[in-house]
């Protein structure tokens, strides 16, 4: 049942995934793997409440795995639950992980009920420096950029739909 699962994953067919990683659920329904990819199945057909059990149980028997603190964090931030994003998020900067820490900074901002700006520039900038400290200082531009022409400046990735700045680009 799970390799079946996996192949309707890899085709992008949700449903019929999440199926037979339930099938596989039934013969063994501790199994990391399968709790992790039905929660995941759950999430790509936009069935965040149904997600959360698989997951949640997921992570209990696999409690570092980051993919799946990320994948649970976004399921309680797509439904409004954003404490409880950013406390799990907040458990997940333990493993020193930048998409984790990322999300946490990105997601920290939505806590409007005790939303302090001293307190949200002082996480941006600890985030800022952190990754700072991590960039290669080999760059160095040579070309004398001109007033005159327009400034592009292109975002390509193939994660938007996992990735922190998603929000932006939502209508």
């Amino acid at each position: 049942h799970w390799l079946l699962g996996a192949g309707y994953y890899s085709i992008f067919n949700f449903k019929e995934a999440l199926s037979c990683y339930q099938n596989a659920l039934k013969l063994l329904p501790n199994n990391a793997q399968s709790l992790e990819k039905a929660g995941e199945c759950c999430v790509e057909l936009d069935k965040f409440t149904e997600s959360i059990p698989y997951l949640e149980k997921a992570i209990s028997l696999s409690s570092s795995n980051l993919q799946l603190i990320n994948t649970l964090s976004l399921c309680y931030m797509n439904m409004g639950n954003t404490r409880q994003a950013i406390e799990l998020l907040k458990e997940g900067l333990k493993f020193d992980n930048p998409i984790l820490n990322s999300n946490y900074v990105f997601e920290h901002q939505y806590l409007w009920d005790d939303f302090s700006p001293k307190n949200n520039y002082k996480i941006h900038r600890g985030w800022g420096s952190e990754q700072e400290d991590k960039t290669p200082k080999k760059y160095c531009f040579k070309k004398e950029v001109s007033r005159k022409k327009n400034l592009k400046i292109g975002y390509v990735s193939e994660d938007f739909r996992h990735h922190s700045v998603r929000h932006f680009f939502l209508p």
